[in-house]
Order: structure tokens, then C-alpha cells, then sequence
């Protein structure tokens, strides 16, 4: 699991290969990292958004791939949803809404068989 490191990896596509050759064949990965639609809004609010890597969902699943996880996909959910629940106050709501924040990634190992690193 990784929650935001991702905006900070120069070399992103590689730390995905360390991960994928660590984790079990039947591992999952689940990131979370800054999105590119996030530029601006209150929950990456510019200055710090230009630092920050974002990334699009076919680029995000295109690193997974590369890096050699299978079963890759990019999900939306709503946080505004699980903020009202919480009980955010309704000040701090603009921070969640929109719908389409940071992509969790999600991706499974799946190493071929018999290979000598799995």
C-alpha cells in the first residue's frame, strides 16, 4: 500500500519493478497518489501541486504494466460520500468534492511461473 509517496519518485516506473519483484505471486499493490485533475483544487492547492508528479489513469496503469503487474486498473470512488459520513464539517467538504480525486491503483503480482525471483 502506498498513500501520496508516489508524487515525490523521480524514477516511479522503477520503484514499481522493486515492488513487483518483492511481492508474492498472488501480492496486491494498492496506490494512491495525486492526480493530475487534482491540480488546483482544495485538496492540491497550487504552489504545491507543480512539485508533485501527478499522473493520468492510463499512465498510471501503463507503469503497472510495464513494471509486470497484470490485473492493473485505476478506480474513482467518491470521497465527498465517505467525508459526509465521517462528519467532516461542511466548511471542510470543498477538500473531498468533485468525485475524481487521486486514482487508487490497484494490481496484482501475478508472476509467470517458475521464475528463479518470484
Amino acid at each position: 500500500m502506498s498513500a501520496g509517496a508516489f508524487a515525490f519518485f523521480k524514477h516511479p516506473e522503477w520503484v514499481l519493478r522493486v515492488i513487483h519483484r518483492v511481492l508474492d505471486q498472488a501480492g496486491r499493490f494498492v496506490r494512491f497518489a495525486v492526480s493530475v485533475t487534482l491540480r488546483g483544487r482544495a485538496a492540491a492547492p497550487e504552489p504545491v501541486t507543480y512539485r508533485l508528479h501527478g499522473y493520468t489513469d492510463s499512465e498510471s496503469e501503463g507503469m503497472a504494466r510495464a513494471a509486470g503487474f497484470r490485473e492493473v486498473g485505476a478506480a474513482h470512488p467518491d470521497p465527498g460520500r465517505w467525508a459526509c459520513a465521517a462528519g467532516i464539517l461542511p466548511d471542510a467538504l470543498a477538500f473531498f468534492e468533485g468525485g475524481k480525486g487521486g486514482p487508487p491503483l490497484t494490481a496484482r503480482a501475478g508472476h509467470e511461473e517458475g521464475r528463479a525471483d518470484a
